[in-house]
């Protein structure tokens, strides 16, 4: 903000800031990062959000326009995996673990 700033200053700069990124429904990529599923909420209800790096737009998120339905049903892939030995059990011997020598 620099050091001629007053407190007020600060303030008001910080609120358009916020105000900005709120309304305009933009976020730089480590406000993505930690918030993604708030963003992608905004999203599904029809916002467009735009990413930016120091300040300038490298992306945008938007809705799909064609609502799909999902036809997965549970247990549509039952008897399609074999398992051979044990599932729970370690995959090599415990006699050739690196790390336990």
């Amino acid at each position: 903000m620099g050091k001629f700033c007053s407190n007020l200053d600060q303030r008001i700069v910080m609120t358009i800031y916020i105000c900005n990124n709120m309304y305009m429904n933009k976020a730089n990529i480590v406000d993505i990062k930690n918030n993604l599923k708030h963003y992608l909420d905004m999203v599904a209800k029809g916002a467009q959000v735009t990413i930016t790096r120091r300040n300038v737009a490298i992306a945008k998120i938007v809705p799909v326009t064609e609502k799909r339905e999902n036809n997965t049903s549970l247990g549509c892939g039952k008897g399609s995996v074999e398992f051979k030995g044990k599932v729970t059990g370690p995959l090599i011997a415990e006699s050739d673990w690196e790390m336990l020598k």
